[in-house]
């Protein structure tokens, strides 16, 4: 019969539970370097959301007509339009909640209420209620938060 092999001394040093018998200590930073960090991921956000406003912008430049037209190219526009609020919406929910509550003349849930029509009822969605977000919505979230 042959022997299990020894228990090592020591556990190896890395981050995880699995692999250390040492409980994990939280990782301290700081609350000046977690602040920064704070302010570099609200900053990519808003980037992130200015561009998705321009693509907005861009596809109102095609026109009312066209997004609602009864054709493959009007149902390729209005999908266009139906993914960029998802990616608005996605982009507001990981805004921390200090940034949301310093503009309360945002409708934060209404931008998670229309995410939440167009990602999972497709049955209800309505055209025209999507193209107005997308005509009037947007450009006013964009001067509610200075995006350029």
């Amino acid at each position: 019969m042959s022997e299990p092999p020894p228990e090592p001394q020591d556990a190896p040093d890395v981050r995880s539970a699995r692999f250390s018998r040492r409980p994990l200590q939280p990782l301290d930073f700081g609350p000046a370097q977690d602040l920064a960090a704070d302010e570099e991921r609200v900053r990519r956000r808003l980037s992130d959301l200015a561009g998705f406003i321009a693509e907005a912008r861009h596809l109102v430049g095609v026109g009312r007509e066209a997004y609602l037209a009864d054709s493959m190219s009007g149902a390729m526009l209005r999908n266009a339009g139906h993914y960029l609020l998802i990616k608005v919406a996605t982009v507001v929910e990981k805004l921390p909640q200090s940034f949301k509550d310093g503009h309360p003349d945002v409708d934060w849930v209404g931008i998670t209420r229309l995410r939440n029509l167009v990602a999972h009822h497709h049955d209800k969605i309505i055209d025209q209620t999507v193209w107005v977000a997308i005509e009037s919505r947007l450009p006013e979230l964009a001067d509610k938060l200075d995006l350029r």
